[in-house]
């Protein structure tokens, strides 16, 4: 038989609760359906969920109440509460900070950098400004200098398009 490992302890008190919570319940979905506990029933799947936050989770859970007052019986709505619970923590000064700080490491591909970079940006909440800050960021975060001259020259509010054909190219 297969065993499927679930994901690790949460830490509620993390300097970015939402980010680890978005991590930790995709973790959590994939352990469910590996090991087909994705079938069971809500209450099953709730006392895997608890158990699974320890001490702290269920403190937390204990302060969820329905809209009627009644405890919450369904899986989904219990992950909604925790999300709810989860994602307004999030620090959107200290996310733009990663960001903004974001450089290209030595020996990272562009590819990857670009990839770090749209992942750092989705919790900054840029909006209709995202792809262009991406764009400047990448710009300004680049080691190859000649590739930074390359992209300065291109006039777009887009990532540059050379740098899917550098990425095809390296």
């Amino acid at each position: 038989m297969e065993t499927f490992r679930p994901p690790g302890a949460i830490n509620f008190s993390c300097s970015n609760l939402a980010d680890t919570w978005n991590r930790w319940t995709q973790k959590l979905k994939n352990y469910l359906i590996a090991s087909e506990k994705d079938k069971k029933p809500d209450g099953v799947k709730i006392a895997i969920l608890l158990n699974l936050l320890g001490d702290e989770g269920t403190d937390i859970f204990n302060t969820f109440k329905s809209e009627n007052g009644k405890s919450i019986e369904k899986f989904d709505d219990v992950l909604e509460m925790f999300t709810n619970y989860c994602i307004p923590r999030r620090n959107v000064v200290f996310e733009r900070f990663k960001f903004f700080s974001c450089s290209q490491q030595e020996g990272q591909q562009v590819d990857n950098y670009l990839t770090k970079l749209k992942t750092l940006a989705s919790t900054c909440d840029f909006g209709d400004q995202e792809e262009g800050l991406i764009r400047d960021r990448v710009v300004l975060g680049i080691r190859d200098m000649s590739l930074q001259e390359r992209f300065n020259t291109e006039e777009s509010s887009r990532v540059p398009p050379s740098i899917r054909s550098h990425q095809t190219s390296n």
